[in-house]
């Protein structure tokens, strides 16, 4: 990627039965090996298996799938003070669409079955049959109102707890489990939906 300057987005051509640019990504990041025929002769049969086997029509199903599947926000690491922290950002829409067209292929992938058309119908199927957001990973990071705040005050109480062992055993937070504590970053909470 260069340094200067605007990369313009390269534009898909939708595909031919569905008239769709999302389908015809969906079916480019199927593709093994150039074989689009395969892929899209598999991605065809596993819409035909949703619309038989929900009595819906399969692209409103699929659309509703990818919805479900995109991410709202990721961490990514930010140095701060010679510690790394996790700081959440939001997600652009481009990413959003990628990630889930990723995860869909790999989530169907590893499913249990014979065939990729039978695993892909049953995929799109259930994460198209969720209601919106259960399909994500059943956790939401949110940043908090003024994270250097929460990094220094996290810092100052590892310092505390890393030097003064007689505070360790009584703290409150020490009690915490060392996963538990591993899972709680500093610049960010999670919360269960």
């Amino acid at each position: 990627m260069p340094r200067k300057g605007f990369v313009s987005r390269r534009t898909v051509e939708p595909d031919a039965v569905y008239s769709s640019d999302l389908v015809q990504k969906f079916i480019n990041s199927m593709m093994w090996d150039g074989k689009r025929s395969n892929a899209q002769r598999i991605f065809y049969g596993a819409m035909e298996q949703i619309g038989q086997k929900a009595n819906d029509e399969p692209l409103k199903l699929f659309k509703k799938a990818v919805e479900n599947v995109k991410p709202v926000l990721e961490v990514k690491s930010r140095r701060v003070g010679g510690a790394n922290y996790q700081v959440p950002v939001e997600v652009s829409q481009f990413r959003r669409q990628s990630l889930a067209i990723r995860w869909l292929l790999l989530h169907a992938r590893t499913r249990p079955g014979k065939r990729m058309m039978d695993k892909l119908a049953d995929e799109l199927l259930e994460r198209g049959r969720a209601p919106h957001g259960r399909s994500q990973q059943g956790f939401r990071a949110l940043s908090l109102v003024n994270p250097e705040k929460q990094i220094k005050r996290d810092r100052n109480f590892l310092w505390h707890a890393k030097y003064n062992s007689s505070t360790r055993a009584t703290s409150e937070s020490w009690r915490i489990s060392t996963p538990e504590r591993r899972l709680r970053p500093s610049a960010f909470c999670f919360i269960r939906e």
